[in-house]
């Protein structure tokens, strides 16, 4: 299992590398999957953080749920 530590490292990465895309045109064609659909740099990144907004918000109502049944000595 992750550690804190690893998460708040994989973060800290992570906003380098974002940091270095903003420097390039967002509105740059891209192609995507196998179909290559048309999209734009601003585009896949808008897609990745609702994406990643989802899966954290996952991630906390499980843990809630988990919290919830430990107090109920389940």
């Amino acid at each position: 299992m992750a550690s804190l530590a690893e998460f708040e490292d994989a973060v800290a990465r992570a906003a380098v590398r974002v940091k270095t895309l903003c420097v390039v045109n967002l509105g740059s064609a891209r192609f995507v999957g196998k179909r290559r659909l048309t999209s734009s740099l601003g585009g896949i990144l808008v897609h990745v953080a609702e994406h990643t907004k989802r899966h954290v918000g996952q991630a906390v109502t499980t843990a809630k749920v988990l919290l919830a049944l430990r107090g109920l000595g389940a």
